[in-house]
């Protein structure tokens, strides 16, 4: 029979080899096609890479401030109630505005590091 499925071995081996050529001349470069829709993207407003509205940005940046603030008050009244002040003090990204931490449904007490490498 000597066939390889439905080709024979000839049949085969021009179909390989003109796979090879085609894989060699992929191109796997960026080219930018238009300059105008490149400096236009340059310009808009980003969040994670993706474009937003200046009102969208502020609502975000509104919203975060408020998670941070929610965050601070529930903090100052845990340490109230507990009476332990510095309990938490080797774990500052929590707590700390600057971090970026952000509590959600379903992990409200994330901490992504235990100790600081400094």
């Amino acid at each position: 029979h000597g066939r390889i499925g439905i080709y024979t071995p000839a049949e085969r081996g021009a179909i390989i080899a003109r796979f090879n050529q085609k894989r060699q001349r992929r191109v796997w470069n960026k080219k930018i096609r238009y300059n105008c829709r490149k400096s236009l993207a340059d310009r808009r407003l980003r969040v994670k890479g993706r474009f937003v509205k200046r009102s969208e940005q502020e609502q975000l940046a509104k919203e975060l401030q408020a998670r941070v603030e929610q965050v601070v008050e529930t903090d100052s009244y845990n340490k109230e109630a507990n009476g332990k002040e510095g309990a938490d003090e080797d774990m500052p990204d929590v707590s700390d505005p600057e971090a970026g931490f952000v509590p959600t449904e379903d992990q409200p007490f994330r901490r992504l590091r235990r100790h600081t490498i400094t």
